[in-house]
């Protein structure tokens, strides 16, 4: 069964929205923009019993998006939380204020 849950915040005087999908053993996360509700980029980090960290990979971008930061805070979470990770960062960079505030969110989420 698929859980679907979003959280509001206010970072940096944007407003975003956190969209995280539990998944079966993975998730799905999206980070974007309040009102630029878009699909830019997807990135899939993997945890894997021959690699100290995750493996990231690009599944789609747009052409201007940062694909080594996405990849980077996809691996970062893959990690953090032992599972697959499908992130989608759909913000013009990547921001050390906004990687923390999803990281608030998911401890409170994510439960294994």
């Amino acid at each position: 069964m698929l859980k679907t849950e979003s959280f509001e915040a206010t970072v940096d005087n944007r407003e975003l929205v956190f969209l995280i999908t539990s998944l079966e053993n993975s998730y799905y996360i999206s980070v974007t923009e309040k009102a630029e509700k878009v699909l830019k980029n997807c990135s899939l980090s993997l945890q894997s019993k021959y690699e100290k960290f995750p493996t990231s990979t690009s599944i789609f971008s747009d052409e201007n998006e940062s694909v080594d930061a996405v990849n980077s805070i996809s691996a970062k979470i893959s990690e953090k939380f032992k599972c697959p990770i499908y992130l989608s960062w759909n913000l013009k960079t990547s921001d050390i204020q906004v990687e923390a505030a999803l990281f608030t969110i998911l401890k409170q989420t994510i439960t294994h």
